[in-house]
């Protein structure tokens, strides 16, 4: 088994890479939605002054996209996201307890003598609760934070290319920044 936690992880989800691709999408097109559904609320915002009762076919398709969105989109991200993450990680998080499990079980009598099992069997614990959280949490969070921040250069960009020259630059100062002090934290 790989020593490296990504690795690790890697090597008992090379199995499933549809479902892993699948569930990376859905969690980056999480942090499309929002965006898209504020877009196209300006657009019906901005296009009720010139409403008039002949012409209601822009509206009628802005609204139609916004309700879309907001009903569909969204809401079958999530649901399939957490639908993946219920029905797979127990199964992931299981078979790393059993391969860990039976590793511990084919060690000799010396090893035990050295290390006491209650602490082996809490270490793997440990580690299948912390990857539980990476796959749960920070996968989710961070590949959603991603497509948002992908999405506002685009759009600052679209705005201004100087609003988003701004906008890297303050992200590249505040990422270092984070990163210096996370460090001096741990």
């Amino acid at each position: 088994l790989p020593q490296k936690l990504a690795p690790f992880m890697w090597y008992f989800l090379r199995s499933k890479k549809g479902i892993v691709a699948l569930f990376t999408s859905l969690c980056f097109l999480a942090g499309v939605w929002g965006p898209l559904n504020s877009w196209l609320m300006k657009q019906v915002v901005n296009l009720l002054p010139s409403f008039s009762s002949h012409h209601f076919q822009p509206l009628l398709w802005l609204v139609a996209g916004l309700v879309l969105n907001f009903l569909v989109f969204d809401n079958v991200t999530w649901r399939t996201a957490t639908y993946i993450r219920a029905r797979f990680v127990p199964v992931f998080l299981n078979n790393i307890i059993t391969c860990l499990m039976n590793m511990l079980l084919q060690q000799t009598e010396t090893f035990f003598a050295e290390k006491r099992s209650g602490s082996l069997t809490k270490q793997i614990m440990n580690l299948v609760d912390g990857i539980e959280k990476i796959i749960t949490q920070v996968t989710e969070n961070l590949l959603r934070g991603v497509s948002l921040l992908i999405l506002a250069f685009a759009m600052f960009y679209w705005v201004h290319p100087l609003f988003c020259l701004i906008l890297m630059i303050w992200f590249v100062f505040f990422g270092f920044l984070s990163f210096l002090m996370s460090k001096k934290l741990s």
